[in-house]
């Protein structure tokens, strides 16, 4: 009785939890649209660090506002086009995105913005 209860517990919480386990896959930030490929992910950072290192023009696409915690770096000869696609990037720190050896590119309506009064732009290139 006490097997058959327990497995009863088991699938009540897993029902449960069900609904929450597909708002996480909603909970994409931006995809990124390469060789024909379109890829999501929960971090606008995971998007950028997902551009390949050889050049090739890889688009970023925000699917919601972005707030971030650490800078972005944009390296590696990366070649980025970043879509705001109407929406923000906000960070509560100093830069939000610094850029060296790469392309970068941003295009779509929407804003960039960083929450310091640091007296720099959000968008460093070095």
């Amino acid at each position: 009785m006490k097997k058959l209860m327990m497995s009863l517990l088991c699938v009540a919480m897993i029902v449960c939890f069900m609904p929450t386990m597909a708002w996480a896959a909603e909970g994409n930030v931006a995809e990124v649209t390469a060789d024909g490929k379109t890829t999501q992910y929960e971090t606008l950072a995971a998007a950028i660090e997902a551009v390949p290192s050889d050049g090739t023009e890889t688009t970023v696409k925000l699917l919601q506002d972005a707030k971030i915690a650490e800078k972005i770096v944009v390296n590696d000869k990366k070649n980025v086009i970043l879509d705001l696609n109407g929406h923000s990037v906000e960070h509560e720190g100093a830069f939000v995105f610094q850029i060296y050896n790469a392309r970068f590119h941003v295009t779509g309506t929407g804003s960039i913005f960083e929450n310091a009064t640091d007296q720099y732009a959000p968008i460093w290139a070095i």
